[in-house]
């Protein structure tokens, strides 16, 4: 550690100490693998535009048909085989009202759990890229499902086979020609061999152990921009400050430490954490707004319609002390923030340097 230390400036020493002093997150989490997956259209019919609605779509509908053995319910909690199969724990995690209510803070009442992925691909596929036929996403795994990739590898590649959707009732056929483990350098660990499909294992970490390898570039910095790249959802509507900012990302971050963590610390605790960073974030202000509504729609297969997607896309730049934050943001740039991650919304990006103008 000595070692390391003496590359950094002297402000950046402080930075260091100041996080080992006053981080109040307790080692470890909750597990992660992140992978890319690299795709090859095969189809000139493959839409341009945001695509999380439509991977997500076809992974869990492949999903649903080789684990599931009653495909008919709709409500895996009043399946024969509820608590033993896969399939909601790997894709869609729910317990039952009497479970919800016996839980603890912050996902006491809730029937829907947290799910176990999310999607990381940028607002919008465009045309050149879509001309191009080569796309690739990325696909972080939360708890148990970070050391099982052959699941959904497995379904991405059976998904690719059938097609995305496309217009005029098209659909569009993609190859999963590689993918990536992105925690090992990028290190391919997928092949296809006389047409099976073989796997190595990928790298799990515990995603605080993994920020904490982070830093920022230089010196601590005074102002600190946060970009919604994908849109955000949050059941408020809004972000007004950064404590709500906080708010979210401790509730966000908790409810993961909480149904994927080998040693969550309990409700006290976890109220501790989260009141101890509201409290500095009460001293950050915000210096500038700039985020907007962003509209879209998605056809849902069990209701058999179109339902709305929405959420907020922009910037928020704020000026404080970042030391006590830093773990939190860190991890919530990895899980994203708020609702409908699955689809690969909440997606953020911190930046140091701040800069004008809404993302592309």
């Amino acid at each position: 550690m000595k070692q390391q230390r003496t590359a950094f400036s002297t402000s950046a020493l402080q930075f260091v100490w100041a996080l080992e002093a006053r981080s109040p997150l307790i080692q470890p989490m909750f597990p992660i693998s992140q992978l890319q997956l690299k795709i090859r259209l095969l189809d000139d019919d493959a839409p341009a535009g945001y695509w999380g609605s439509r991977l997500r779509g076809g992974y869990g509908a492949v999903l649903k048909e080789h684990l599931c053995d009653h495909r008919e319910l709709t409500d895996c909690r009043v399946c024969p085989r509820f608590g033993e199969c896969d399939y909601p724990a790997l894709f869609e995690p729910v317990r039952t009202a009497e479970a919800a209510k016996l839980a603890e803070a912050p996902l006491k009442n809730q029937t829907s759990l947290p799910r176990p992925f999310v999607i990381d691909l940028p607002l919008h596929f465009s045309a050149k890229q879509i001309q191009s036929k080569q796309l690739h996403f990325g696909f972080t795994l939360m708890g148990k499902l970070a050391s099982r990739i052959e699941y959904p590898v497995t379904a991405f590649s059976i998904f690719g086979q059938r097609g995305i959707e496309a217009p005029d009732n098209k659909r569009a056929r993609f190859l999963v020609e590689d993918v990536l483990d992105n925690l090992a350098g990028e290190r391919s660990i997928f092949a296809r061999t006389s047409g099976e499909a073989m796997f190595a294992p990928a790298t799990v970490r515990d995603v605080l152990e993994l920020v904490r390898e982070q830093c920022w570039p230089t010196a601590v910095p005074s102002e600190l921009e946060i970009r919604f790249v994908t849109p955000v959802r949050l059941e408020s509507g809004e972000v007004r400050d950064f404590y709500e900012l906080i708010y979210q990302l401790c509730n966000r971050v908790g409810s993961l430490w909480q149904l994927h963590g080998q040693s969550w610390p309990g409700q006290a605790e976890f109220f501790r954490w989260r009141n101890d960073l509201l409290k500095a974030a009460r001293e950050v202000k915000t210096i500038g707004n700039e985020l907007r509504e962003f509209q879209t729609s998605r056809y849902s297969n069990r209701q058999q319609k179109k339902l709305p997607l929405y959420g907020l896309i922009g910037a928020m730049r704020f000026a404080g002390d970042f030391a006590p934050f830093a773990d939190l943001l860190r991890i919530g740039e990895i899980t994203h923030l708020g609702q409908q991650t699955g689809f690969g919304f909440g997606r953020i990006r911190i930046n140091a340097e701040t800069q004008p103008g809404l993302p592309a």
